[in-house]
């Protein structure tokens, strides 16, 4: 099924040259709108699979307002158009979520090359969160407290809710620090030890597994089991760090 393509654009002949070129790439457009008003309709009514969006409207609201409301009821990748470079214009469309924005006049092979990236960029992302979705689930349903710690951010997501039983702490009350929040429980004198096993499956881009204990909102002392296992990017830096912490045992 061919993708189909919403255009909004006032200048009548530039919508229509980009309504050739699209067919002539394979692509359906479902509709062309003037207007942002017009936009909103359009894309609650025909649903494409991906809008063109001239910011600089003539009359009403323009094409970032316009795109704000699309995309309070529906996940669109949208490529913004534009005569004018302004720099706060370029930040605005950013934090919509644009992937793409173009600078008028643009080559046909520019925006040939965005519409398609955007496309690919979006499916990507929702076999993503569909996989996300999936682990969420699947996270639910294991008796211990399964964590992902991402350190470019240096915060750590946990997927069901054996954070708060096992430890007596929200993730929100842990996740304050650059670092591994969990660190913040372990007992002392384990400490060392914990950080020269990781350390060595880092390096080694290997799984670990390793025994501890830490200490609860309540002051127990409890023993835990943590495996876990690095993944990489590409050019082989360290993305994430993902496990499972299951209750061994507890020492009063």
């Amino acid at each position: 099924m061919e993708p189909r393509i919403l255009i909004v654009e006032d200048e009548a002949i530039t919508a229509l040259e980009i309504k050739r070129n699209l067919h002539n790439w394979g692509y359906e457009v479902v509709g062309h709108a003037s207007k942002g008003e017009a936009a909103i309709e359009m894309a609650q009514k025909l649903l494409p699979d991906l809008i063109l969006m001239d910011i600089n409207l003539q009359s009403g609201m323009n094409g970032l307002e316009a795109s704000c409301k699309i995309l309070e009821f529906m996940d669109i990748p949208i490529i913004f158009l534009t005569a004018h470079g302004n720099q706060d214009y370029m930040e605005k469309a950013r934090n919509t979520g644009a992937v793409y924005y173009i600078l008028k006049p643009f080559q046909n092979h520019e925006l040939k090359y965005a519409v398609e990236n955007s496309l690919i960029h979006h499916q990507l992302n929702q076999k993503l969160k569909q996989s996300e979705k999936s682990y969420r689930s699947l996270a639910a349903n294991i008796p211990g407290i399964v964590y992902r710690f991402h350190k470019e951010q240096g915060q750590t997501e946990f997927f069901n809710n054996m954070l708060q039983e096992i430890t007596g702490f929200t993730s929100k009350e842990l996740n304050n620090d650059y670092q591994f929040p969990i660190n913040s429980l372990v007992i002392d004198s384990n400490l060392d030890e914990i950080r020269t096993i990781i350390e060595n499956a880092l390096v080694k881009g290997e799984a670990f597994s390793l025994e501890y204990q830490l200490k609860d909102k309540e002051g127990i002392i409890k023993r835990v089991v943590d495996k876990g296992r690095p993944t990489f990017d590409d050019y082989g830096n360290l993305k994430t760090i993902e496990g499972v912490i299951f209750e061994l045992e507890r020492e009063i």
